[in-house]
């Protein structure tokens, strides 16, 4: 709740004016207040839904459209409080039209994600069950976690290739 309360006037303010959204959250270590997924129930302009991670999952991406124009940022902040505004968080910013092979990227690894996830509304009461157990393990405890491979677009590429004949 700590980092969706001060964004709370201005998720109103988009729902008075129509404007939609869409938040993608996850089971990573339990982390989420199942009270701060009550309250995005409450907006009719948002679409929640929830990862159950068969992997890691913990990307932290911010992506906002106005016309063609896309801005984003992505980082290490977490939509906390102390994220947001006293942590030291690495975050980078970007603008971009869509057909920037980077937007794709992301863009298609969300909405692969996102047809992977169930509504929140569908699987509340038992996360609230998962999040109150005391067998739930705790913030910052790793356990098994699948290792996933990724494979470097091209511009990855031709810095890696540069980077190795340097």
């Amino acid at each position: 709740m700590s980092g969706l309360t001060p964004l709370l006037q201005d998720l109103l303010e988009l729902e008075h004016r129509g404007v939609k959204g869409k938040i993608l959250t996850t089971d990573y270590l339990n982390f989420i207040e199942p009270e701060a997924l009550e309250k995005l129930l409450e907006f009719s302009n948002i679409e929640v839904k929830f990862f159950y991670q068969e992997e890691g999952f913990h990307t932290k991406g911010y992506f906002f459209k106005s016309g063609d124009v896309y801005t984003g940022i992505i980082g290490s902040s977490n939509l906390t409080l102390k994220a947001l505004t006293v942590n030291k968080e690495w975050n980078l910013g970007f603008s971009s039209l869509y057909d920037c092979e980077l937007l794709q990227d992301i863009l298609g690894q969300f909405k692969e994600i996102w047809g992977k996830s169930s509504n929140v509304s569908d699987i509340l009461d038992e996360y609230k069950s998962t999040y109150n157990s005391k067998d739930r393990p705790l913030q910052g405890s790793i356990e098994n976690r699948a290792v996933t491979s990724f494979k470097p677009n091209s511009m990855q590429r031709e810095f890696i290739s540069i980077l190795m004949n340097y």
